[in-house]
């Protein structure tokens, strides 16, 4: 419940200040990240959420800081032994921003070959799955 109403404060936020889009970003990326390095979860869950419905709100082309949020916070999120927690908000995410740019796909095949799993057959469907997603 506390959650969904931190989601609301931060969408509202990020709707109303416009200069402080781009600290928001940042800092849930780094709250993502994060949350790889520490054996406690940080709401990886709601923050992909918040970051899905922000990457539908990118004006095309998209921007240089919009792209490093691809490479540097989704792609490193498949090394996380928690993944299947918030896969599937993680796998909605990258499909809202391969919609918006396709060129990403390329990136995220090089993280998911990366950061394959040699002994999680659970992390490997996921990828597998998450790779045809994309090339459907």
């Amino acid at each position: 419940m506390e959650r969904d109403y931190l989601k609301t404060i931060v969408h509202r936020l990020y709707s109303r200040f416009m200069m402080l889009r781009s600290q928001l970003r940042k800092i849930i990326v780094k709250n993502l990240i994060v949350g790889l390095y520490d054996d406690q979860q940080y709401g990886q869950t709601e923050l992909l959420e918040i970051l899905k419905s922000i990457i539908d709100g990118f004006q095309l082309p998209l921007k240089q800081e919009h792209r490093q949020i691809f490479e540097q916070g989704l792609i490193p999120l498949h090394s996380s032994q928690y993944m299947r927690h918030y896969h599937n908000q993680l796998t909605k995410a990258i499909i809202a921003y391969i919609q918006k740019d396709e060129t990403v796909a390329d990136l995220l095949f090089l993280g998911c070959l990366k950061f394959w799993p040699k002994v999680d057959p659970f992390k490997e469907t996921i990828f597998l799955k998450e790779i045809e997603i994309v090339l459907l």
